[in-house]
């Protein structure tokens, strides 16, 4: 969760893989240099491939879901999977994201949260105390797309 939080993508990482990739065509994990690549996402045309560092903490999650696999024999380097050990769809991928929000914030339990709300809060508190130019576009590049498009994802509190 804290690297959704961190870098706040759509559901693209449903698809990554950790082995077995096209470093051309493939979201995928790279092991060695502690990085999320995304090839393949909506706004690829516009922003082109992306790299992300993964946090720390995010590494031990990583690491745990790798032995999982490995435990298990599982050899399609899909990273994430569903509970019959499958790869997840996109679909799944927000299912994933509502049951963990209610466990990693617990003020939201009776809330669903998906990526595309996860989005529009990462947005509203990075934009409280009017940003710059510069840091409009750095939260627009993290997020893949326009400074514009990040005010329109700004949820504007009563007291704006």
């Amino acid at each position: 969760m804290s690297f959704l939080v961190k870098y706040p993508l759509r559901r693209d990482l449903a698809t990554l893989k950790y082995f077995g990739y096209d470093s051309k065509l493939d979201n995928y994990l790279d092991v060695q240099a502690g990085k999320i690549v995304l090839n393949y996402y909506k706004t690829v045309k516009f922003f082109g491939r992306k790299e992300f560092d993964i946090p720390r903490d995010t590494w031990k999650a990583v690491s745990w879901m790798m032995k999982q696999h490995r435990l298990r024999g599982l050899t399609d380097g899909h990273l994430l999977k569903n509970s019959h050990w499958k790869p997840l769809s996109s679909g799944s991928f927000t299912s994933y994201m509502v049951n963990k929000s209610k466990v990693c914030f617990p003020c939201c339990k009776n809330k669903r949260m998906g990526c595309a709300l996860l989005r529009h809060l990462v947005v509203s508190y990075k934009n409280r105390n009017a940003p710059t130019l510069e840091e409009k576009e750095k939260l627009a590049s993290e997020m893949m797309h326009s400074p514009e498009e990040a005010d329109l994802y700004r949820i504007k509190f009563k007291s704006e």
